[in-house]
């Protein structure tokens, strides 16, 4: 009698314990999926600030060429200014 009690109680520790490790393989599968999540969000912040650094060096050579466009317009205007024939120029007499 005590030998069936004590398989029972073994049995019922196996039933637990079979449980438990369930419990602890669905928590793995879990934990994997949010670690490929976590992985794939990493991955697209580094793009992300890769693409920022691109964006921000695009920026500040367009911005540079620009500027460089707007002075080149304006020593051009003034130099075909300085050549036109309409300007009247005061001769020393």
């Amino acid at each position: 009698m005590a030998k069936l009690v004590k398989q029972k109680t073994l049995a019922s520790e196996q039933a637990q314990m079979v449980h438990v490790l369930r419990y602890a393989e669905s928590k793995a599968v879990v934990i994997k999926k949010q670690t490929k999540k976590l992985e794939s969000y990493c991955d697209d912040l580094a793009n992300t600030a890769e693409k920022l650094k691109l964006q921000k060096k695009v920026c500040k050579y367009s911005s540079c060429f620009f500027i460089q466009l707007v002075l080149f317009t304006i020593v051009v205007g003034l130099f075909l200014m300085q050549m036109s024939h309409d300007h009247v120029e005061l001769v020393p007499t």
